[in-house]
């Protein structure tokens, strides 16, 4: 008798799952279809705005680099904050890291300088060795 009562208690859990499949897809298909203007409307609206309450978006330029189109904010560091501070540090890093490789390009494009003439290259085995391996 234990085994018929297991049974049916695993029976009647199938049917009740099937039950609640049933009804979610009943309810599924009379829910209307998506509305992407509804959708892009509360995306932007969770997007960051500057106090005139634009938001803040790139810069979208015409091909090939004519006027741009549609109004837009170039946000400073701070108006990142408002998204989190990991957003925030993420931003003022990713600046950070801009100014950086500028400065680190400079620094290689002198030695590649020094590298195309040739003569440096003999009489600074150092610059050598570093440069070319």
């Amino acid at each position: 008798s234990m085994a018929s009562h297991a049974e049916f208690d695993l029976a009647a859990a199938v049917h009740a799952v099937v039950s609640l499949q049933r009804a979610w897809r009943n309810m599924q298909q009379r829910a209307r279809p998506p509305d992407m203007a509804i959708a892009k409307a509360r995306a932007a609206a969770l997007m960051p705005h500057s106090d005139s309450g634009l938001p803040y978006q790139a810069r979208a330029y015409a091909p090939p680099f004519g006027r741009v189109r549609g109004p837009s904010v170039n946000p400073d560091l701070a108006a990142f904050d408002r998204l989190g501070v990991n957003v925030g540090l993420y931003m003022r890093l990713l600046k950070w890291l801009g100014k950086a490789y500028a400065a680190l390009t400079l620094a290689a494009l002198v030695v590649a300088i020094a590298n195309m003439t040739g003569g440096v290259l003999e009489r600074n085995f150092l610059l050598t060795s570093h440069t070319l391996g």
